[in-house]
């Protein structure tokens, strides 16, 4: 027994190590190319414009919320009943940690919390593995079709990317997904009644589609608050800003996709625009998402402080 703990301590430990070395090996590429281009920079930071700053920002923050309802729709489909906005409970308090050693803390928190709320594990893992392919399927859908519409993106991993959108649209075919749901609850000994339609998969596909693009309007709107960006060019910001996040969300053992993402869209930017907007850029970028996600907690936070106020206030009522 103690040779097996101390064998899943040792596998813990040589895992953590690979993701602080892949890590630390993206990182790399992205502080040298903010130190060749370090100069520069207070130039473009002193003539930003806050109003598409702020714009973006709204934009970043609903389009995460986006997420969280897509998720509610999923999960209500499963079986689900939550009340009282307790999903976004769910889904946005796990994200403080996101960046956390390990990679996997959003993932158990949210299996954690939508456990206290009477949601059955298996459901929750099988919620969580949905949203993580609409999300893939859904952006790699949208870049392809930015793509065609432009015919100047930058083009990488082209079979790869279909291949796998067309593996992930056979998975989530409603009859292949009820089979595969109904064979995942058999094996966890719970029962499944519950049946996707062709309908809700194009629900779900739609709404994740809006995210990308919501969210690839807002990386556009902040490319716009430090340079000048022809409106021309808005699907091709788009397609890079999806393009470096699945490339972010597909690479394993890093933690929020830390340094892949930057890295992707360092060098699909450079192809664009001159090297120190294509480097700074991304960092901002992260950052944006972080002081999001951020307020989206907040927001959730406040929001829950007001309904428990709200019920302590009407019980007083009426116990008079």
């Amino acid at each position: 027994m103690d040779k097996i703990i101390n064998n899943l301590k040792s596998k813990k430990i040589f895992l953590l190590i690979i993701q602080i070395a892949v890590t630390v090996f993206f990182l790399y590429f992205v502080v040298k190319a903010l130190r060749n281009n370090w100069q520069e920079f207070p130039s473009h930071l002193a003539s930003i414009n806050y109003l598409y700053l702020i714009f973006s920002f709204f934009l970043f923050v609903v389009s995460f919320f986006i997420l969280s309802e897509a998720w509610y729709i999923i999960i209500k489909k499963l079986g689900a009943n939550l009340e009282n906005g307790s999903h976004r409970t769910i889904y946005f308090y796990p994200k403080i940690a996101t960046y956390a050693p390990g990679g996997i803390w959003n993932a158990l928190g949210r299996i954690y919390l939508a456990k206290k709320e009477g949601l059955p594990r298996t459901k929750t893992i099988i919620s969580l593995g949905m949203e993580f392919s609409f999300i893939i399927s859904s952006g790699i859908f949208c870049y392809f079709i930015i793509i065609i519409l432009t015919r100047n993106i930058i083009l990488f991993f082209t079979a790869p990317g279909l291949t796998l959108l067309f593996l992930i649209a056979i998975g989530l075919y409603p009859s292949n997904l009820n089979r595969i749901l109904r064979f995942i609850c058999k094996v966890k000994g719970k029962s499944f009644d519950e049946k996707f339609k062709i309908s809700d998969i194009l629900k779900l596909f739609s709404i994740y589609c809006l995210y990308w693009i919501i969210s690839g309007i807002a990386f556009y709107f902040l490319m716009s608050s430090i340079i000048n960006v022809s409106t021309n060019m808005i699907l091709i910001i788009i397609g890079i800003n999806i393009f470096s996040w699945i490339i972010a969300f597909l690479t394993p053992f890093v933690a929020g996709g830390l340094g892949v993402m930057e890295v992707t869209m360092i060098y699909l930017l450079g192809g664009f625009f001159p090297g120190v907007i294509a480097s700074l850029v991304p960092i901002l970028n992260r950052v944006m998402n972080i002081l999001s996600e951020g307020t989206t907690i907040g927001i959730v936070w406040i929001y829950n402080n007001f309904q428990i106020k709200k019920i302590i206030r009407l019980n007083k009522i009426n116990h008079k």
